[in-house]
């Protein structure tokens, strides 16, 4: 689901021999950009230090890293394509998880 206010700006498709992994691209009116990756192996938020958690609605727990106007969860389902990560730039902390609750990617906190 595209977050609301936001513009979908690119589509990025990673082919491997075991799993076409996907990232989406974002865009609001302010320029804040939201990156959504599923299947895309990395090392997301390296260097970024821990600024809590969140829950997924899963109810998975996974650590939020950030600061400033830059904030990444990421996760792992397990499996191929189980590499999973939402990255934000241009957000203040609380605005990149009420995108997330509002997206319906974690819960409400």
């Amino acid at each position: 689901m595209i977050p609301a206010g936001f513009r979908s700006t690119e589509t990025f498709e990673d082919s491997s021999a075991d799993r076409v992994g996907v990232r989406l691209s974002f865009r609001d009116d302010q320029g804040r950009d939201l990156h959504v990756f599923a299947g895309i192996r990395g090392e997301f938020g390296e260097g970024l230090p821990p600024a809590g958690e969140v829950e997924l609605v899963s109810g998975e727990g996974v650590l939020l890293l950030g600061k400033e106007e830059t904030w990444v969860i990421a996760w792992d389902t397990g499996g191929p394509c189980g590499s999973h990560a939402v990255l934000g730039n241009g957000f203040a902390k609380q605005r990149f998880i009420d995108v997330l609750e509002e997206s319906g990617v974690i819960t409400p906190g």
